[in-house]
């Protein structure tokens, strides 16, 4: 028997979950987190939370990470660095700073721009009932799952000396495959992003009761491969 209708009057009904409780749904129960967002749209707090994750995750880099990464991209750009100069301690404490600050900002505009995105599709392309406040909601929370991951991983970046990596499926990948563009892009598939798609169409699927749950995670999925497929080819022709 479903428990999970919106007009619960229990006190740990979806409609009246708190953040903490929101967070929790958001892991183990995705579909009842929809139902409090349905009805409910919060999304400023995860919006919040998502900038201050990801902050988090680039100053946890150490500052010489950030300068030697900063100098290797300039050399292999050209650039005429030279030796030392880009790995003081100074320096690199900003250039950490500066990725926190951007990434944060970066963060924010991508939840809108995402969200607007599912919007059209959902709303006005496939006629279901969800309101952009909604689906700015179910993004935000969503994403907070790739926050997370990023935090997560941080540790790694710095003992790999790369603040790029990702724990992706490409992660897993040897031999020549990594550098064709089928391995571009399986390297650009985050496995905490992959999560994070799967949980935005479950709680998608809640804002229009004609929408079943598998159609959701498959839209999603499938805009977010296409995305990624198109941003892969231009770095895989790029660099080759």
């Amino acid at each position: 028997m479903d428990d999970s209708s919106p007009m619960d009057d229990r006190p740990d009904s979806p409609d009246k979950a708190g953040f903490l409780r929101r967070l929790g749904l958001l892991v183990y129960a995705p579909g009842r987190l929809g139902d409090h967002l349905r009805s409910r749209p919060v999304w400023w707090d995860a919006l919040v939370l998502g900038a201050l994750l990801l902050a988090a995750a680039n100053l946890a880099i150490p500052a010489d990470v950030w300068a030697d990464f900063l100098r290797t991209q300039q050399l292999s750009g050209g650039g005429g660095v030279g030796a030392g100069e880009m790995a003081e301690p100074v320096r690199g404490d900003l250039i950490r700073i500066s990725a926190s600050i951007g990434g944060s900002v970066a963060w924010v505009l991508f939840m809108f721009i995402s969200a607007g995105i599912m919007a059209f599709i959902f709303a006005f392309v496939l006629g279901d009932e969800g309101r952009f406040r909604q689906y700015l909601a179910g993004t935000a929370h969503a994403a907070l799952l790739t926050g997370m991951g990023a935090l997560l991983v941080s540790p790694l970046k710095a003992a790999r000396r790369d603040p790029e990596l990702t724990l992706s499926v490409g992660t897993f990948l040897q031999g020549a495959l990594r550098d064709t563009y089928l391995g571009s892009v399986l390297g650009a598939l985050d496995l905490f992003g992959l999560w994070a798609w799967v949980v935005m169409g479950i709680v998608f699927s809640r804002f229009d009761e004609r929408r079943s749950a598998g159609s959701a995670v498959g839209i999603v999925l499938g805009l977010s491969l296409l995305l990624v497929g198109v941003v892969s080819w231009f770095q895989y022709r790029s660099a080759g």
